[in-house]
C-alpha cells in the first residue's frame, strides 16, 4: 500500500512537471509559429503534408492529455477535503472533457 501511494504521488508530481514542458515543445514544432496568419483549407493541407515534426507534435499533445487528466483528478481530490468539493468535481469534469476534446482534435 505504501509503494502504491508513493508511486501515485510521484506520478502526479511528474504529471504537473512534464505536461507543460511537452505542451510547449509540441506547440513550438508548428511551422510559422512566430508569424501567425489565417490559412485556407488548401494551405493547411499543404503545410501538414509530409511535415514529420508537426505530426510528432500532434502525437505528443494527444499522449499528453493523459497527464492533464491525472493533474485534474489530483486537484479534484485536493478540493474534496473542504467546502469547495463541488467546484473540484465540476472543474475536474470540465478538464477531463476538455482533455478528451483536445485528444480528438
Amino acid at each position: 500500500m505504501i509503494l502504491f501511494s508513493t508511486c501515485k504521488r510521484i506520478g502526479t508530481g511528474l504529471s504537473f512537471v512534464i505536461f507543460p514542458l511537452v505542451f510547449v515543445f509540441a506547440f513550438s514544432l508548428h511551422p510559422g509559429l512566430l508569424h501567425p496568419r489565417l490559412l485556407g483549407p488548401e494551405e493547411l493541407i499543404a503545410r501538414a503534408h509530409g511535415a514529420r515534426w508537426l505530426e510528432l507534435g500532434h502525437a505528443l499533445v494527444t499522449l499528453n492529455t493523459a497527464l492533464l487528466i491525472v493533474a485534474a483528478i489530483h486537484l479534484m481530490k485536493v478540493l474534496a477535503r473542504g467546502p469547495g468539493a463541488w467546484a473540484g468535481l465540476v472543474g475536474a469534469t470540465l478538464a477531463v472533457l476538455g482533455a478528451l476534446a483536445l485528444a480528438a482534435d
